[in-house]
């Protein structure tokens, strides 16, 4: 569980922190104040990609070179013990280079990933998941 979250230099929103206190977390307000681009965070963060972009330049503030989000997540180990970990993600114009870090350290793609399973579900999500057994198959 993400406990919180730092942006900097993306898509519109300002520098900022935010702490998640609760393990349930509502994101409201009015139309284009910045909440899809926060759950993006959120996803980005967890998943290092995006559910709205395709490439990562797209994510990057036009006046910022690179994007950054870390914050502090919950993370189960297998032997049942549980602690909190600094995650970051780091993205750069240019080639569209991408800096994961667990802790203090930079991290590979699989280890990276293995501490904030997460998935999004989206007006699309729904549709496929309400339609057709044929589409429910595909989607899964």
């Amino acid at each position: 569980m993400i406990r919180s979250i730092r942006l900097q230099g993306l898509r519109n929103l300002v520098a900022q922190r935010v702490d998640l206190a609760a393990d349930l977390v509502l994101v409201t307000g009015a139309n284009a104040q910045g909440k899809s681009s926060f759950l993006e965070a959120a996803y980005l963060l967890a998943t290092t990609r995006s559910f709205r972009a395709r490439e990562r330049q797209e994510l990057i503030n036009h006046e910022a070179d690179i994007a950054v989000v870390s914050g502090r997540v919950d993370r189960a180990s297998s032997d049942g013990s549980s602690g909190t970990v600094e995650m970051a993600i780091e993205l750069a114009r240019g080639r569209g280079s991408r800096r994961l870090r667990v802790g203090e350290y930079e991290s590979e793609l699989a280890v990276y990933l293995s501490y904030q399973p997460a998935l999004v579900m989206t007006g699309e999500s729904t549709r496929r998941i309400a339609g057709s057994s044929s589409e429910r198959r595909r989607y899964m």
